[in-house]
């Protein structure tokens, strides 16, 4: 429960221009159901240029662990596992989201501040202090702050989502968004068509740049029959002078050696029931495009250096940006498009950073990169809905966030092949953080030698949890790989509303979120990865009439508790059927490694849990 005697003050500071500060005063709080929200009103007198900064010092006790989203370092595998001396992470439209939360080594929040408005450019952090003195050790705080500047007066006043509840970090955090949602004027939420929960297959790990239209064409039977119902074509569709950057980007002209005949691949696929996605990379423009001697005077500049990205703060850029779009989907009967490389920061492309230099000889709609980047993310969703009202746009975790949670339909874990682990770490935190979004597990790929149980371990992780997604050759793989698959996929699509519903609960709090359940209405799915399950999963705590358990340990028991009468059917990794029983809980669960379990409570229909429809043979 929240308590507000223990709450840590929070001080809201007002600087000019010049950098002094001109009001501070403590921020007013009102309750939010178990939290708490903080609204600063604007001094009357105070006019832009002007800065605000919040912060709270929260004294060092049971804190040992610091949550923030921006993802950017090692492709999406920065985590912070220890208190840092200093953070201070750059937010906007494109980067993060303006939260910042410190919790203990169970899991349990501490402080917890986040801001309603997502389309700013704004900064959060937290630094270690304490005086340095003999006694200076215990006065030691965590100073957690947000910050963020205006060039021009807003016209509303800042809110604040505060909190000090016990709770998990991770159902603060879709607190959180459930208190940003209940604000929206509109509800600017993507209503889902029914594909965008499609399992998928792209070609990029399969065969990165040097991808061909025969390539796919020899997958299409095994991707069709292990029911994967899109397809994206990545990077390496279109026209490029070099193998590891597409350095011709802007110009986006199909190589017709590779695929002399682009659309007629595109209709075969969607004649057999499948939707087609390809990848663009909307900002980019590589230095050697036919294009980029047009397009210079649209081009960001960053400390006087011209970048390889379109400045999304120009109305000629927003137009050029439509333009494409609308041709790429008209052209090719596309289903939809995956936007790559909206990154604030890719040190090899300098594309999209979360400011740019403003030059007197433009004329800006805005002068806010993330504004900016709002307008043509909206645009280009528009655009391509205006082709198909259906279009499906996935975005990459980098950009996926609450702000451009309108303009895509779905979002991918960061990059991450060979490693499920990271995936589903990936996967659940785009859950807490994205409701309403389909989520992309990043593509599975795994080699043919790859043991059944951590083929089940890859599977459980994508199907619990997000909709799954791959990216090897399967003609490479085993039959036995193929049977997995197929059974996984047919409980994911039995399954898929109620997994893209459900909401995410840590059951242990590790760098790999070892232990995760998935909780719906009705049912919940938990997935158990880590060395030994957890001490015992209370199974009557969901209320709901069936849980779902994997068990992907490395032992063979696992204790539930509760109470009441159960019906427990068990699938063993390699068994055509279920055994089942009944038991009392508390009671404990005989299952190898790989093993799926389907927990019912007595009076409920359990005949075909595992029947071809679940799990199928």
């Amino acid at each position: 429960m929240t308590n507000p005697q223990n709450l840590a003050p929070i001080t809201v500071e007002f600087t000019d221009s010049t950098g002094c500060v001109v009001h501070s005063f403590p921020m007013a709080l009102t309750p939010y159901r178990q939290h708490f929200e903080g609204i600063v009103d604007i001094p009357d007198e105070l006019n832009a240029p002007f800065s605000v900064k919040i912060s709270s010092a929260v004294r060092l006790v049971d804190l040992h662990h610091i949550f923030v989203t921006p993802l950017l370092e090692g492709l999406g595998q920065k985590q912070w596992l220890h208190l840092p001396w200093l953070l201070r992470e750059d937010i906007s439209t494109h980067r993060g989201i303006p939260l910042i939360c410190g919790y203990n080594r169970h899991g349990n929040n501490r402080f917890f501040l986040g801001a309603l408005e997502q389309i700013a450019d704004a900064t959060v952090g937290f630094q270690l202090d304490y005086p340095h003195h003999a006694a200076g050790v215990k006065f030691a705080k965590g100073i957690f702050t947000y910050s963020r500047s205006f060039k021009h007066d807003p016209k509303q006043p800042l809110k604040f989502f505060v909190s000090n509840s016990d709770e998990g970090w991770d159902q603060i955090v879709q607190e959180y968004t459930g208190w940003h949602d209940d604000h929206l004027e509109t509800r600017d939420i993507n209503i889902l068509p029914p594909t965008a929960l499609d399992p998928v297959w792209c070609s990029w790990y399969s065969s990165l740049e040097g991808v061909t239209a025969e390539d796919i064409r020899t997958e299409l039977n095994i991707i069709e029959d292990l029911g994967i119902k899109t397809v994206i074509i990545d990077e390496g569709w279109a026209h490029t002078t070099s193998r590891t950057i597409p350095d011709t980007a802007g110009d986006w002209i199909v190589d017709v050696q590779k695929f002399p005949d682009m659309k007629g691949l595109i209709n075969d696929i969607q004649a057999r029931g499948m939707s087609v996605m390809l990848w663009f990379a909307p900002f980019f423009i590589g230095e050697k495009a036919k294009k980029r001697f047009e397009l210079q005077h649209l081009l960001g500049v960053l400390d006087g250096k011209v970048l390889n990205s379109l400045d999304p703060r120009l109305q000629e850029t927003e137009d050029h940006l439509v333009a494409q779009v609308t041709s790429l989907m008209s052209q090719f009967s596309l289903d939809g498009l995956k936007l790559d490389f909206i990154d604030p920061a890719v040190e090899v492309f300098s594309i999209c950073p979360t400011s740019l230099d403003l030059l007197p000889e433009r004329k800006y709609t805005t002068e806010s990169v993330a504004e900016g980047t709002a307008k043509c993310l909206r645009a280009m969703s528009a655009a391509a809905r205006a082709v198909r009202s259906d279009a499906l746009v996935e975005y990459r975790q980098n950009y996926s966030n609450l702000a451009t949670r309108p303009f895509a339909t779905a979002f991918r874990s960061q990059d991450s092949p060979f490693d499920p682990d990271h995936i589903r770490h990936m996967v659940c935190l785009l859950r807490l953080t994205c409701p309403g979004a389909a989520i992309h597990a990043d593509p599975a790929v795994w080699l043919e030698e790859e043991t059944d149980l951590n083929v089940a371990r890859f599977l459980a992780s994508m199907c619990l949890y997000s909709v799954p997604f791959f990216s090897m050759n399967f003609r490479d793989l085993p039959a036995r790989h193929h049977l997995l698959i197929k059974r996984w996929l047919s409980f994911y699509g039995e399954h898929r509303n109620r997994i893209h519903n459900g909401r995410i609960q840590m059951l242990s709090d590790d760098p790999r979120f070892t232990s995760v359940a998935n909780v719906g209405d009705d049912e919940v799915f938990i997935g158990l990865f880590g060395m030994d399950p957890p001490h015992s999963i209370d199974i009557s705590s969901y209320g709901i009439a069936r849980v779902w358990i994997f068990n992907g340990t490395s032992r063979d028991r696992i204790d539930v508790s509760g109470n009441g009468i159960i019906q427990i059917s068990t699938r063993s990794l390699d068994a055509e059927n279920a055994e089942v029983e009944m038991s009392s809980l508390p009671t404990v669960l005989r299952c190898g490694p790989g093993s799926f379990i389907a927990i019912s409570s007595v009076g409920t229909e359990t005949e075909n849990i595992f029947s071809d429809a679940s799990l199928g043979r």
